[in-house]
């Protein structure tokens, strides 16, 4: 597992706001996760598991936010979540996805190029509107490799139960992807 796919799976735990990794070959590797101050001690407990799964060498910090300006987990029917537009940087990397439910708008960044980085870039517009994501991204894949085939993307229940799998095209990777996640996010309910 790489230093970007820990970040990925820590990023995706519910509550977890930023992830930051220190420390060069040679060194200690430090991960610090920011989360919610609701969500302290279940991201602790989740992100020692996954570290250790990691690299039993890394340690560990979890540093608490406020949750003041945090709006609470809001209950929305997944399927009126929609796509209001998804870009790819490639200058520095980042896809850029934007959402909306009803009058609320979300927006979403990540930097790990415009499949991964779609759908996690979705997930996090969809935190952004207040709605609790209790899934996380377990697999991106392009159909085939012609530009415009369709993406693939499966989300695993946090508590368990059934992956959901959503598939979109799109007129660029990106877009692909954030239509994918939103299929897989309101596919039989809220994972």
């Amino acid at each position: 597992m790489t230093t970007d796919e820990l970040e990925l799976e820590l990023r995706c735990l519910p509550g977890v706001l930023n992830v930051g990794t220190a420390g060069t070959d040679g060194e200690q590797k430090v991960v610090t996760v920011c989360a919610a101050a609701m969500h302290v001690d279940d991201v602790n407990a989740e992100a020692l598991v996954i570290v250790g799964l990691y690299d039993a060498d890394v340690s560990v910090t979890v540093v608490p936010l406020p949750d003041e300006g945090h709006a609470p987990p809001t209950l929305v029917d997944p399927k009126q979540v929609s796509l209001g537009g998804a870009e790819f940087d490639p200058g520095d990397g980042s896809s850029r996805v934007r959402v909306s439910c009803g009058d609320r708008l979300g927006v979403g960044t990540a930097t790990s190029g415009p499949l991964i980085g779609g759908a996690e870039a979705t997930l996090a517009a969809i935190r952004d509107l207040g709605v609790e994501v209790a899934c996380y991204l377990l697999d991106v894949t392009r159909v085939d490799s012609s530009p415009a085939s369709p993406v693939v993307v499966t989300l695993r229940a946090t508590s368990g139960g059934e992956d959901r799998v959503g598939v979109a095209r799109g007129r660029t990777d990106v877009e692909a992807a954030a239509g994918a996640t939103l299929d897989a996010f309101g596919r039989n309910g809220h994972p």
